[in-house]
């Protein structure tokens, strides 16, 4: 994700400086570069055209746009799992504070291992990488009573759908 967001706004800013320059030949290039860049990313980028090069500077402001919201919906998709995995923990963290009948060491080592499912979240790895790191907090969640067990591995499914 990182990586598509530099890039994506790397064209958003040439997009408005092409505008700005209000060259057509600038406006024609960038619009066919971007189109064919992000034809698989980005839904109805394509401008329908009958003839070749019938392209205007409203074309460009559209296809402008699109990389605006489509980097708008990525960040906010982000945020969105962000806040999601933060509740998680929270819950877990809140549920076990409040459960009678885990002892000191259990809570600790509950409380351990989710910072360690933390910090692989974090490390910039591959997907199937972390999912190699995060197995054994799955097989170890497994043998915690329901609603531990479910919420963390709950956690580590909505880590590995969000990560690269």
């Amino acid at each position: 994700m990182d990586d598509f967001l530099i890039t994506l706004n790397f064209d958003i800013k040439r997009c408005e400086n092409v505008l700005r320059t209000n060259d057509y030949l600038e406006i024609v290039i960038t619009l066919e570069e971007i189109i064919d860049k992000y034809k698989s990313e980005i839904d109805n980028i394509n401008i329908d055209n009958k003839r070749v090069w019938n392209y205007s500077k409203k074309d460009l402001e559209n296809i402008t746009d699109k990389l605006i919201n489509k980097r708008n919906e990525i960040l906010n998709q982000y945020i969105y799992n962000e806040e999601s995995i933060n509740y998680i923990i929270k819950n877990i963290k809140d549920y076990i504070s409040i459960k009678e009948d885990l002892c000191t060491s259990e809570k600790a080592e509950i409380l351990k291992n989710i910072e360690s499912i933390s910090l692989i979240k974090d490390e910039k790895i591959d997907k199937n990488l972390k999912w190699e790191k995060l197995k054994k907090y799955i097989l170890w969640a497994s043998y915690k009573e329901v609603k531990i067990g479910s919420s963390i591995i709950e956690l580590i499914n909505l880590i590995i759908k969000t990560s690269n």
